[in-house]
């Protein structure tokens, strides 16, 4: 596809268009793209989403293709990601059943069969990072979510401010959230499910939480 109106967007309807292609997604080229477009717009249109944004989709989707040859079904995984911030509010606990509730009801009417929806809804789910993954490709979208708190510290510090910025509360009550989200994770036998980010990130990510533990307690 040649990008003609050089949005700064057109890269990722590239991608979605690659991904319908993938799923043998039903509907016209109009329809399609429409249905990307409106998801695209969901990252990109609230100026609060200073970190659940299309570059953190566009991140995820990277990340992707670096490990492609380790998916079972790398369409599916690639939907999930996808959608699975497409809602995002800040604090809210059902962000990830209400974005699979919009990738069940957008796939399904683009024709995406039953067993794949339940397999997408799934990786949109443990997402959520409160159940342990079961499926090696629940395992990998779980670990390429999370990348971002094994990256050099200069990167993660930003990730952590553009976090902070997505919440409108005081500091104090932040900190104090946040704080139990570190600890959480700290609290984990393994950050990473699969042996290829375990090795490049977990010590760095623990390094990095440590950090800004004590940064928050300062």
């Amino acid at each position: 596809m040649t990008n003609v109106d050089n949005n700064p967007t057109d890269g990722l309807i590239d991608r979605w268009m690659g991904l319908c292609d993938a799923l043998s997604l039903a509907g016209d080229r109009g329809e399609l793209l429409g249905a990307g477009r409106e998801l695209v717009g969901m990252y990109s249109s609230d100026p609060r989403r200073t970190y659940h944004n299309v570059g953190h989709l566009e991140a995820c989707l990277r990340a992707l293709e670096e490990v492609r040859e380790l998916t079972d079904d790398a369409p599916v995984v690639a939907a999930g990601l996808w959608f699975h911030d497409a809602v995002y509010v800040p604090g809210a606990g059902d962000n990830e059943p209400r974005s699979a509730e919009l990738a069940a009801e957008m796939l399904g009417r683009l024709g995406v069969d039953t067993v794949r929806l339940e397999a997408i809804a799934k990786l949109i789910n443990i997402t959520s990072h409160q159940d342990e993954p079961e499926s090696h490709d629940e395992q990998l979208i779980c670990d390429i979510d999370l990348a971002i708190l094994g990256k050099p510290w200069g990167e993660y510090s930003r990730y952590a401010a553009s976090v902070r910025w997505e919440y409108a509360v005081p500091n104090d009550q932040f900190a104090s959230g946040r704080s139990a989200f570190l600890r959480n994770m700290l609290g984990r036998e393994h950050i990473y499910h699969t042996r290829r980010f375990g090795d490049q990130y977990e010590q760095t990510a623990r390094e990095n939480m440590q950090r800004e533990l004590v940064e928050l307690a300062g």
